[in-house]
């Protein structure tokens, strides 16, 4: 298993440290490698400022963000 998470480094609004976005299952022979894909939607990216009450309309903020895995880590920005 290969799990995905999402870290804003810096956001205006209170977010987890690492939020899990995805996984895949991959069976893989000892000492064998293969290159996966995990896809992002853009509304995981979303976030809901000043919402309490549930009535706010998602919004992906610009800036920056990083994508990790339990050993690599992108950085990617969003404008």
């Amino acid at each position: 298993m290969i799990p995905l998470y999402l870290h804003r480094p810096v956001s205006p609004v209170l977010m987890p440290n690492k939020q899990l976005v995805g996984f895949a299952r991959v069976t893989l022979a000892a000492g064998a490698s293969q290159t996966v894909t995990v896809p992002i939607a853009a509304k995981q990216l979303a976030v809901t400022p000043g919402d309490v009450d549930g009535g706010a309309v998602p919004t992906v903020l610009p800036g920056g963000y990083q994508v990790m895995t339990d050993t690599q880590t992108v950085d990617f920005t969003v404008r």
